[in-house]
């Protein structure tokens, strides 16, 4: 508390000329440290991000303060200000778009936002698998219950790449979770048959995944109590059909 009403007496003594980025990022980083004070912390940080000339410098002050709300567990927040480094530099790293959209936007729930980093992510390094793979994730959750199909395409994608990776580690993680979302999503649609497959894939790379093992049996008897089902209507009508059919038999009078 001390440091913090230190600079609230400098900086109510000195001439706005007179202080610099160092003052601003210094008193903004500290004012962090204290609940309520995040909008004052902000006005102050960015005339320090302002006043500064070297991307560089920029970029360390911006990440330096999305350090700051990581640790207050504050994730959403600090993917607004790693995104604010996807602005500044001229070349986006992987990591930057890896902060941005999974350390910051995907750790605090904003789905939103991290499909729009991870779609970002994949226009600029379309070879990379990853943020396929946490695009498909965060629309799962945006699309909660499954109903509109969101993570369908991605995982889609997902699949078409791991099965060609050389990284056959991740790509088996990779794959066990798309084809586990298959299984969910044909379940959905009615489609056993399906399901039934994609349940044998994640088996294939997973014998002794109890879920799909049990998921196995009750798609099996799912096809099968369909198969019957079926059958049974076809045969009520086939056999409506024949009574329809078969003329009625003319009594003969006086016989």
């Amino acid at each position: 508390m001390n440091a913090k009403n230190a600079f609230e007496q400098y900086f109510a003594k000195v001439k706005p000329e007179e202080i610099g980025p160092l003052d601003y990022k210094t008193y903004g980083l500290l004012l962090l440290k204290f609940p309520g004070n995040e909008a004052k912390a902000a006005d102050i940080l960015n005339k320090a991000i302002a006043m500064d000339t070297l991307e560089k410098d920029k970029v360390d002050l911006i990440n330096s303060i999305a350090s700051s709300y990581i640790a207050a567990k504050n994730y959403c927040q600090a993917g607004n200000w790693y995104t604010r480094v996807i602005g500044v530099k001229k070349n986006v790293t992987k990591t930057d778009l890896y902060n941005a959209g999974y350390n910051g936007y995907f750790k605090g729930s904003c789905y939103q936002s991290a499909d729009s980093v991870f779609k970002l992510w994949q226009a600029k390094y379309p070879d990379d698998i990853l943020p396929v793979y946490l695009d498909a994730l965060a629309l799962a959750y945006i699309d909660s219950t499954g109903a509109q199909g969101l993570a369908k395409p991605a995982y889609d994608k997902v699949i078409t790449m791991a099965v060609v990776s050389q990284d056959t580690v991740r790509s088996k993680q990779y794959l066990i979770t798309a084809y586990t979302y298959m299984v969910a999503y044909y379940y959905k649609q009615n489609d056993f048959t399906q399901a039934l497959e994609y349940v044998d894939k994640v088996l294939a790379l997973d014998p002794t995944n109890a879920n799909m093992l049990e998921n196995r049996k009750a798609l099996a008897s799912a096809i099968a109590n369909k198969t019957k089902t079926k059958g049974e209507k076809e045969k009520v009508k086939t056999d409506s059909t024949k009574e329809k059919s078969t003329p009625a038999k003319t009594k003969v009078k006086g016989k």
